[in-house]
């Protein structure tokens, strides 16, 4: 069910490059506050607001499809909080991907800015991952071909999620590209059958609220 926007050369390599200096801006706050993991949320938290700004048109097309089609994306909107939840679950668990609950141990210092921050790290996140693998695959010539779309996502967009997180490299990177494959191909396979990568973003914010609160 995958539909195309059309986006401008233009307005794909834009948002691919904002996408691309997270890491860069959390380096350099990581060096002016020593605060690694609250530097990577910040930096995503801005980058997540410039590409709303930037990206509306796309972002309010989307909405539209979402508002327009409710049961589709309520129900693949389910389907992807249980399926993203078990796939955290099982990167914490097995494959050592720690963000959330460094984030969680780091923001323990600042009890009452906890709710908005973890609220906002996961809004960012979601945005981020979903409306960069969509702009990257936009172009792509296998919009007929829906399972090579979701792969071609999957792999393609998760390759890049892995620059995303530098303070991870010191991890076992084959763990880390196999968790941000596996859940920006969720995220495809969400926005394939549902028309709409609005469904893929509150998913995916969701799952994340509730893992960083039960888990």
């Amino acid at each position: 069910m995958h539909t195309a926007s059309r986006l401008s050369t233009r307005r794909v390599l834009t948002t691919i490059a904002l996408i691309l200096l997270i890491p860069i801006l959390s380096y350099i706050l990581q060096k002016l506050t020593a605060f690694p993991y609250l530097s990577l949320c910040t930096a995503l938290n801005f980058i997540a607001l410039v590409l709303i700004v930037y990206d509306w048109e796309l972002i309010a097309l989307h909405y539209r499809r979402a508002k327009q089609n409710p049961i589709p994306f309520l129900g693949y909107c389910l389907l992807g909080i249980v399926c993203i939840l078990a796939w955290h679950y099982i990167g914490q668990r097995f494959l050592f991907i720690q963000m959330f609950s460094m984030i969680q141990l780091e923001l323990r210092a600042y009890p009452f800015a906890l709710p908005t921050a973890y609220f906002a790290l996961c809004f960012s996140y979601s945005w981020i991952l979903n409306i960069g693998f969509k702009t990257l695959t936009d172009h792509l010539p296998i919009r007929d071909q829906e399972l090579l779309m979701i792969l071609a996502s999957g792999f393609g967009f998760g390759m890049i999620s892995l620059l995303l997180f530098p303070i991870q490299v010191s991890m076992i990177l084959l763990p880390q590209l196999l968790y941000h494959v596996v859940l920006v191909t969720i995220l495809s396979y969400l926005y394939n059958q549902s028309g709409t990568f609005m469904t893929g973003v509150a998913a995916l914010t969701i799952a994340s609220i509730l893992f960083t609160v039960f888990f």
